[in-house]
């Protein structure tokens, strides 16, 4: 075989026989190398950590046990809902007959779309109704705002198509026995109310309100001074409630009435503790909020004004409650989320679905170009002086 390392030179020394461990003279020592000791601190440290892991996987597991117990989820939702600080509710409601009660029953239907944020509010409800043999649908819709001043806002739509579709025909069919002229006269100062109150925004203010002359000549200085001084008493309440939610929370805490058993599709069914209820409702007069407003007003609650319920009582109530379910998100924090409501008898059906959340940039202000409620009162009552005029004059 060719070399190919044709740089190197060849080796001229002899090849030397292996070494016979055998015949080493005993005389001689061999120096053994100590053998090195493998450090297992990396191990240990492994299995430490590992334990520990354990220990708060178990720890960890335990508390989350604990947290989504069926009483601790209410209490901590509960607690949740009294202490937020901004809420938007949506959600429907409807009854509807059943069985022989179809034609002297008529089905309702409520929309409900409400929020509030910084002791400021507001709500749209929509209420649906059919009558008559078409099952025709009338629908108001009423949208309320309430702010932290104390002055509270209201508007009502569909006013006008009410009347024209429904309330038109019955007033002609009341009036049928006076004179066209009269039944003239009267619808027309009835639509020109209506046109003033549809899809308006009214502007309630009780100092507005107890100001005005109207007012005055009903009602004497020393009433609208206790009036006024039950509503400042009021607002000032309103207006400091979180400072009075936690009480709220912790007085649920001692007496948790909710009792959740789990349902399908994640909800709850809630049913109450009759005895918890009746302390948390006794108790509530004890409470901060209740000796604020009374000290307030000058009076205090006694056993005279105020009686306390029995569970007992609350029992036999509760019989005729209809079937409650909720649901719940979070893992450790909760929040109800949604409420469904139903019951059915032979009478009629009920179903009711809220669905709650926690927004963090609500803002809730006063609409615009609202009118003092007053005026309207004013405008009323001169609509109805012209119509006298107009009839008898």
């Amino acid at each position: 075989m060719e070399n190919n390392n044709t740089g190197a030179a060849p080796s001229s020394a002899p090849e030397q026989p292996p070494i016979n461990s055998n015949k080493i003279a005993a005389s001689e020592t061999v120096k053994a190398e100590p053998v090195q000791k493998k450090k297992h601190t990396g191990l240990i440290v492994g299995i430490i950590v590992a334990v520990l892991l354990l220990i708060a996987g178990g720890v960890f597991a335990a508390f989350a046990i604990v947290k989504n117990q069926p009483e601790n989820i209410a209490a901590e939702s509960f607690n949740n809902l009294v202490n937020a600080k901004q809420v938007a509710i949506s959600g429907t409601f409807s009854l509807t007959p059943k069985g022989d009660y179809v034609d002297s029953m008529t089905p309702v239907n409520v929309k409900l779309e409400s929020k509030a944020a910084n002791a400021n509010q507001s709500a749209t409800t929509t209420i649906s109704v059919n009558y008559g043999d078409s099952q025709k649908t009338i629908e108001l819709e009423v949208g309320e705002i309430f702010l932290n001043n104390g002055v509270f806002y209201l508007k009502a739509s569909g006013i006008k198509k009410i009347y024209d579709e429904f309330l038109h025909d019955m007033l002609e069919e009341y009036l049928y026995s006076g004179t066209p002229s009269q039944i003239a006269a009267i619808e027309s100062r009835i639509e020109n109310i209506i046109k003033k109150v549809d899809d308006q925004w009214f502007e309630f203010s009780i100092e507005d309100i107890l100001a005005s002359e109207l007012i005055s000549t009903y009602l004497g200085q020393t009433e609208k001074d206790t009036i006024s001084k039950a509503y400042d008493c009021s607002m000032r309440i309103y207006k400091n409630l979180p400072q009075y939610t936690q009480e709220i929370s912790d007085l649920y805490s001692e007496n948790k009435f909710l009792v959740l058993e789990p349902a399908q599709n994640s909800f709850y069914k809630v049913s109450f503790d009759a005895d918890n209820l009746a302390n948390y409702l006794n108790a509530i007069p004890e409470t901060k909020i209740i000796a604020d407003y009374t000290n307030c007003n000058n009076f205090q609650i006694t056993e005279e004004t105020y009686s306390k319920v029995s569970s007992s009582d609350l029992s036999r109530a509760m019989e005729e409650l209809p079937n409650i379910y909720t649901k719940f998100d979070g893992f450790l924090n909760h929040h109800l989320t949604e409420v469904k409501v139903e019951k059915e008898d032979e009478y009629y059906s009920v179903t009711s679905d809220i669905n709650i959340a926690y927004p963090t940039n609500l803002t809730i202000t006063a609409p615009s170009g609202a009118r003092p409620i007053m005026d309207l009162v004013q405008d009323v009552i001169q609509e109805i002086t012209n119509l006298y005029q107009s009839l008898y004059e």
